[in-house]
């Protein structure tokens, strides 16, 4: 199934019924997953929250969407990812943002880097309500929907 065309756009509120209905996540679930584990990473000195996550990442979670119920799904089908497709979510990209941000960081003398990084996650949540789908760039690029569970 595609997301491109509302028609072939698979309806997460009505789902079978021997499965429980599924929401896709608010901006406000998805605004304090992304604070919650930046605060993780940083009381953890990032290696408790990444020993955490190689827990929580079969599940489709990581750290904070597990203590916010949220999980993370194929957009072509209803599966939740994989625990590799989920370090490629969590990880690839945070790793690519990061790097990017430490060379503009380095060719502007340490002027831009952090002004770079903040720019990129208000784009990327802009994109969100842009989308009219709920999904960041990071969503569309990796190919999947954030579902609230709880």
């Amino acid at each position: 199934m595609s997301w491109d065309t509302p028609a072939s756009q698979p309806n997460w509120d009505s789902q079978p019924s021997y499965q429980p209905a599924l929401r896709l996540a608010s901006s406000q679930h998805r605004i304090a997953s992304l604070l919650l584990d930046s605060v993780l990473i940083f009381v953890t000195f990032g290696i408790g929250w990444l020993i955490w996550s190689l827990f929580t990442w079969k599940d489709a979670q990581s750290p904070a969407k597990k203590m916010l119920k949220i999980r993370v799904f194929r957009d072509d089908s209803r599966g939740q990812v994989s625990w590799g497709h989920m370090a490629i979510y969590e990880l690839f990209f945070g790793i690519g943002v990061a790097s990017l941000c430490s060379i503009v960081n380095l060719l502007t003398f340490g002027l831009l880097g952090s002004v770079t990084y903040f720019i990129f996650w208000i784009t990327d949540f802009c994109w969100y309500w842009k989308d009219g789908k709920k999904r960041t760039i990071r969503d569309n690029v990796v190919k999947v929907v954030v579902v609230n569970i709880a």
